[in-house]
């Protein structure tokens, strides 16, 4: 992360092979202090969503997303109706 462009394949490649040691870090209560000097790519938007696909084998963005889209639209057909019967 110390350059200014890094590859983003590369960083997510080897944010894969370090998963098992990052896990056992923050298992054995490690602060989230020396966790960002250890892993400054894992407070990156790309590789918080990455890493909640690591753990949990589900993608955060597109659930995540696409469940708030859909109350998004459903609040906004609400209020068209609403103002369409007025």
């Amino acid at each position: 992360m110390k350059k200014r462009n890094p590859s983003g394949t590369v960083i997510g490649s080897k944010m894969d092979q370090t998963f098992p040691l990052r896990r056992q870090e923050i298992v054995e209560a490690e602060l989230v202090v020396k966790t960002l000097e250890h892993w400054p790519a894992l407070f990156t938007e790309r590789q918080v969503f990455a890493e909640f696909n690591r753990i949990a084998t589900t993608n955060l963005e597109n659930d995540f997303v696409g469940e708030k889209l859909a109350e998004i639209v459903q609040q906004i057909n609400s209020r068209v109706s609403k103002l369409q019967t007025c």
